[in-house]
């Protein structure tokens, strides 16, 4: 049976994806542990940083090189390394000025070397690991990911360090050692001319994805800066993350079914949007079943989950009643990811506009209010009002789309027929 598994493609992205974010995973539990709350809060901030700026090294150089690898023969793939590598390499000068100014800002600027080092590795590494991906090389993969997300977790839970110095150093150390080892399994070859027509192209493919996931990084900035702004400080910023961290264990499956459903339901609509919904609630339940066993773990021992993940002595085991909504939350999120994957098959990218800019909305509106009166307690509310609104907002999309185009083709047939 395992053999049967490793032989299917998307089974093995699917296992990717799982080390990469169980990675991620364990890596803010072991860091949750071992420091102080305003220590750890002021890790979240920066690393909520790190997150929301490589938003745009992944429109810019993965999006483009994820497009462009599926179809390469192996020599355009050495070329697109050696594109994707310079461009990340670019970037990387801009966006770890930025990075340092929410060091400074946060009055911590010792950590600007070891926040840059870690942001830069971290690019390359994604980088040519999206390059094995998109060739339908995942099985190449998956090692060096898992050295990489497990392995730092792993090393943190040994070492134990209580600087945010060391924990950033520890961060660019795996990702470096897992870029190179991917990179021998690729190769480069630099040509200017490439270069030059590579560039256009990503800029060309990557603008609109920028905007978009720009948004999208904002949305989640605003939650955790907001606590910090209205005198919360670094710890209640640390009570938020410690949820968002039990609550996160969502975050593989939702990422994996867009992944997977938007090129099913693309397929599937030449058929009809008949046979693309029926895909589309086909996977959305079958992905969704994977989520079942860990949403109710957090409904119905919410306090017992809290404790296994921090231990019986943990300063954060006061908020495990927030655990309740905020998987609430998380659910709704699947759920709205999964009409937005409806929405990607059937090729209608302004949906997602709509939809960031209405989350934005409810976050600087609505969501600040409730942070600002009810601290980590409102910051949960506001994230489950803003899921709420994703929802709505894709299906009243979807549904005005799908009537739509049931009229042209109507009216298309009746021409026909006259």
């Amino acid at each position: 049976m395992l053999a049967r598994l490793l032989r299917s493609e998307t089974n093995l992205m699917l296992v990717d994806q799982a080390v990469v974010s169980g990675g991620n995973f364990l890596t803010a539990l072991v860091l949750a542990r071992i420091l102080s709350p305003a220590h750890y809060g002021l890790f979240s901030l920066l690393f909520l940083a790190l997150f929301g700026i490589n938003t745009c090294h992944s429109s810019l150089v993965v999006y483009p090189l994820t497009l462009r690898g599926a179809v390469a023969d192996p020599v355009e793939l050495r070329r697109l390394s050696a594109a994707a590598l310079l461009h990340t390499l670019v970037l990387s000068l801009p966006l770890a000025c930025m990075l340092c100014a929410v060091a400074i800002v946060l009055h911590h600027a010792e950590v600007c070397l070891p926040l840059a080092l870690a942001m830069l590795a971290w690019q390359l590494q994604e980088a040519v690991r999206r390059i094995l991906l998109a060739c339908r090389r995942t099985s190449a993969s998956i090692l060096p990911d898992a050295f990489c997300y497990l392995g730092q977790a792993a090393f943190l839970f040994a070492l134990r360090p209580s600087q945010l110095s060391t924990v950033f150093y520890l961060l660019a150390a795996t990702s470096t050692i897992a870029f190179i080892w991917q990179l021998l399994l690729i190769g480069v070859d630099l040509s200017r001319d490439y270069l030059r027509q590579h560039t256009l192209t990503a800029w060309q493919l990557g603008r609109f994805v920028l905007g978009g996931n720009l948004l999208n990084m904002l949305s989640l900035q605003i939650p955790g800066w907001a606590l910090l702004s209205f005198g919360g400080g670094a710890s209640v910023v640390a009570g938020y993350q410690s949820l968002l961290n039990l609550a996160g264990f969502a975050n593989p499956i939702i990422f994996s079914a867009s992944n997977l459903l938007i090129p099913a339901v693309a397929r599937e609509a030449s058929r009809g949007i008949a046979h693309a919904r029926r895909t589309v609630i086909h996977h959305g339940l079958r992905y969704g079943a994977l989520l079942l066993p860990g949403i109710a773990a957090l409904f119905l021992i919410p306090h017992l989950a809290m404790r296994l993940a921090y231990g019986a002595s943990s300063p954060y085991l006061g908020l495990a009643g927030l655990l309740r909504p905020f998987a609430l939350s998380f659910t709704v999120q699947y759920v709205a990811t999964v009409v937005g994957a409806y929405e990607g098959g059937m090729s209608r990218p302004r949906t997602y506009l709509w939809v960031q800019l209405a989350s934005i909305g409810v976050l600087a509106t609505a969501g600040l209010l409730l942070i600002r009166f009810y601290g980590v307690m409102g910051a949960v509310l506001a994230m489950l009002l803003t899921a709420f609104t994703r929802l709505l907002i894709f299906l009243l999309c979807a549904h005005t789309a799908d009537r739509k185009f049931l009229r042209a083709n109507i009216s298309t047939h009746e021409e026909v027929l006259s």
